[in-house]
């Protein structure tokens, strides 16, 4: 069966004044989608686009006050006794060393890194009426697309408005109840702020095990869009794959960055399929396959390539982004695609979303102005299963 229920045919195209790669045969794009079922447990459980720690500097204020206090007035919602925990567990460091004492009082200017961890504590998840595209949603699981600005759960400078305060309205009490103990209930995997498309919540803790085994064993397959700075492909040339480890950056902490293994980055796969490019080769159209999940994996390995992605300001080129992509308010990164097994009947799905009118408004303005009109075409994947499920 074909995602977005067509296929595809292996021609040339050269109109409009763009350059385009010759279409991708159907079984080409099958082979890039393979997923990993070795069996082989990295760790990975599906932690793409998402940071779990908070970096910051000792005010003036803050100078000599215990370090338990501090981290407490800085993040609401969270007790001192946490926060505590967190101390005492080494997930705080200052200066790029673990420190362990709740009382240790610190000079201004100190270096602080939080990490933060599960919680059993409720108060921290305020339900907030919040409208969801949905795709699919039965007892165990609930599909969506999300759309670009939505955070997924809470997090340092976001504790209210996201995706799990949005679940947390929609199942009421049942929700937090069912998956007590998690700081992040029913999350399985996630999606940066400002990246749009498919995303799966667990609503049970049998699902949420099940789908996270998915993710941490590599049988879910994952597919983006991404419109890029430039073109990363040598003339000829339609796919690579990028093998590049990724950690969090030496001194910008909330940024990732390539690091090799030795200095603890973590083996990181992605696959990049061409579509399409501009008449100049200033932007791109990229079809984009995780084969792992690293925090900004697509967004780090496009900036190794120097093709980041438009819009994006962290990764991005300031420059670029200002001429190229002024009116662009994101990254325009969208998951279009996901297939999964359900966790409970183990029956394969296949959930897809369209791109929103903002990547739809680049690309045909600039890439493919026909792309609207032959979507089937330009986003048809092989796929294993006739459950088909969203906007295709």
């Amino acid at each position: 069966m074909i995602g977005f229920l067509s296929t595809l045919s292996v021609r040339s195209r050269s109109i409009y004044g763009l350059r385009s790669c010759p279409l991708i045969a159907r079984k080409q794009l099958a082979s890039f989608a393979v997923v990993d079922r070795s069996g082989t447990v990295d760790g990975d459980a599906g932690d793409e686009e998402g940071v779990e720690s908070d970096f910051f500097e000792i005010s003036d204020k803050e100078a000599d006050v215990r370090l338990d206090k501090v981290l407490t007035n800085r993040y609401e919602g969270f007790s001192r006794n946490y926060f505590g925990e967190l101390i005492t567990s080494n997930k705080v460091t200052v200066d790029g060393n673990v420190l362990a004492k709740k009382a240790a009082k610190l000079k201004e200017g100190s270096k602080v890194e939080v990490t933060f961890t599960e919680t059993n504590d409720p108060s921290v998840i305020v339900p907030s009426d919040i409208p969801l595209n949905i795709i699919y949603e039965d007892e165990h699981i609930l599909v969506l697309n999300k759309d670009a600005g939505m955070v997924v759960h809470p997090a340092p400078g976001n504790w209210d408005g996201t995706l799990v305060n949005a679940l947390a309205f929609r199942y009421k009490e049942h929700f937090l109840e069912v998956h007590a103990n998690e700081m992040r209930p029913g999350i399985v995997h996630r999606l940066d702020q400002g990246t749009s498309g498919v995303i799966i919540v667990a609503r049970t803790p049998a699902a949420t095990r099940n789908l996270q085994d998915q993710f941490r064993l590599r049988a879910v397959k994952k597919n983006y869009l991404a419109v890029t700075c430039r073109n990363p492909f040598s003339r000829g040339t339609v796919s690579m794959r990028v093998n590049q480890p990724i950690g969090r950056h030496s001194t910008r902490r909330t940024e990732m960055a390539i690091v090799s293994e030795e200095n603890g980055g973590r083996a990181s796969s992605t696959v990049f399929y061409h579509i399409a490019s501009d008449a100049s080769d200033m932007t791109s159209l990229l079809h984009v396959a995780l084969e792992t999940g690293r925090t900004h994996q697509i967004r780090v390995h496009l900036k190794h390539l120097r093709a980041p992605v438009l819009g994006d300001e962290v990764y991005g080129y300031e420059t670029f982004n200002t001429r190229v992509g002024k009116h662009v308010k994101r990254p325009l990164l969208h998951a279009f695609r996901l297939e999964v097994d359900h966790p409970i009947t183990g029956e394969r799905l296949l959930f897809q979303a369209k791109p929103p009118s903002d990547v739809v408004k680049v690309i045909e303005g600039s890439i493919l102005p026909d792309f609207s009109s032959n979507l089937n075409q330009y986003l048809a994947i092989e796929s294993s299963t006739e459950k088909i499920f969203g906007d295709g």
